[in-house]
């Protein structure tokens, strides 16, 4: 029969061989897995080292392209600058932006074209307007200016008038939204605007900038209003000058343009600009 101390012996010796078990699988599997870590680690550093050659090749690319797009941005307003002056001679113009934004530089640019800017129209809450049935009040007035009373509703609507509307402009330049709306928001209002417009047989041109969030240039084009959908860049602001001037159809970079610039008086020899969408 075994003894007590034989039993001792037997548990130590068999908790020893678990502990040297232990130590020596953790050991193994730690090796293992510093080998998978390395490996790892090598394999992402061969992705990270090959994404780095592609994004340097892009960049690259990217900054020809950027040298080449204000290589010819400066061509355009080159040519603008030979062109342009007197071009819009008699023409009145008004500014109606649906946001706030610098209009600075469109405002000279139809001015050193002989145009006039009398007017630009800041409307505060778009949303009021249509609540309170004020478009058909903004339409007339900038249709028939005279009438005073139009005026003072405008204002207690929060409608801006920069300037003085003096006579019928020749052309509204609608401009549309910079940041993030809403299709529906965007097609209850500015739809409305232009139909209240066209009501009065004032000339509408929409226009926004080519990296606006928010394109409405389909919209724009479902109201039969002419566009230019790049009016930050100068090709835009020539386009602009061609639409006032009696030109048609839509113009810009966008996959929404049929060309960059219309034909005027020989800006395009004889025929518009054409521009592939990308």
């Amino acid at each position: 029969m075994y003894g007590f101390r034989y039993h001792l012996v037997t548990v130590i010796a068999v908790f020893m061989a678990l502990a040297i078990g232990i130590l020596l699988g953790g050991s193994i599997g730690q090796d293992m897995f510093a080998n998978e870590q390395i490996e790892l680690v090598s394999r992402l550093e061969e992705k990270y080292s090959a994404s780095r050659a592609e994004n340097s090749k892009w960049s690259q690319k990217a900054n020809d392209l950027e040298k080449q797009t204000e290589q010819f941005d400066q061509l355009i307003r080159q040519m603008g600058d030979a062109l342009v002056p007197g071009k819009l001679t008699g023409k009145s113009v008004v500014l109606l932006p649906l946001e706030q934004q610098n209009l600075r530089e469109l405002s000279m640019f139809l001015q050193r074209a002989g145009a006039e800017v009398p007017t630009i129209v800041s409307l505060k809450d778009p949303e009021l307007l249509l609540t309170n049935s004020i478009l058909p009040t903004l339409a007339k007035m900038l249709a028939v200016p005279e009438d005073s009373a139009d005026l003072q509703r405008l204002t207690q609507a929060n409608v801006e008038l920069q300037g003085t509307v003096r006579s019928r402009p020749d052309a509204v330049i609608l401009l549309g939204h910079v940041g993030r709306t809403s299709f529906p928001r965007a097609q209850q209002f500015e739809l409305s605007l232009i139909k209240e417009l066209h009501k009065r047989n004032l000339r509408v041109i929409g226009a926004e900038r080519s990296d606006a969030e928010f394109s409405a240039i389909p919209m724009y084009r479902m109201a039969k209003v002419p566009t230019v959908d790049n009016i930050d860049q100068s090709a835009g602001l020539l386009a602009i000058v061609g639409l006032i001037h009696g030109s048609d159809g839509h113009f810009g970079i966008k996959q929404t343009a049929e060309t960059l610039l219309p034909s005027m008086g020989g800006i395009s020899a004889g025929g518009a600009v054409e521009v592939k969408s990308q």
